[in-house]
C-alpha cells in the first residue's frame, strides 16, 4: 500500500471519529439515553458521556498507532524539525 493511500485511511478514519463522536452526543441520542435509572449509583447520562469520551480516545489512539507504524507520522516529523538554534551558520 502506499504512503498516499494509508494517508487517506488514516484522514478518513479521523474524519469518522469526529463525526461519530459529535453524532453520539447530539441532544437527540442523550435524549434517549436520558433515563431516570442509575449505573452503579451514577445517573444513565453520566456513564453514557463519560464512555462516549473514553471510547473516541481508544479509538484515536488506534488510529494514532497504525499510522505510526506505517511510518506515515515519520514524514511529518522530517518535515516539523526545527534546526538548532545552538548551530547556527555565520
Amino acid at each position: 500500500m502506499t504512503m498516499r493511500a494509508t494517508r487517506t485511511k488514516t484522514r478518513d478514519a479521523v474524519a469518522l471519529m469526529v463525526l461519530l463522536g459529535t453524532f453520539l452526543v447530539m441532544p437527540p441520542i442523550l435524549g434517549v439515553v436520558n433515563q431516570p435509572t442509575t449505573v452503579f449509583g451514577l445517573p444513565t447520562t453520566v456513564v453514557y458521556v463519560f464512555s462516549v469520551w473514553a471510547a473516541l480516545i481508544a479509538g484515536t489512539r488506534i488510529i494514532a498507532r497504525r499510522a505510526d507504524r506505517s511510518g506515515e507520522w515519520d514524514e511529518v516529523r522530517i518535515q516539523s524539525k526545527r534546526p538548532d538554534p545552538e548551530q547556527e551558520v555565520g
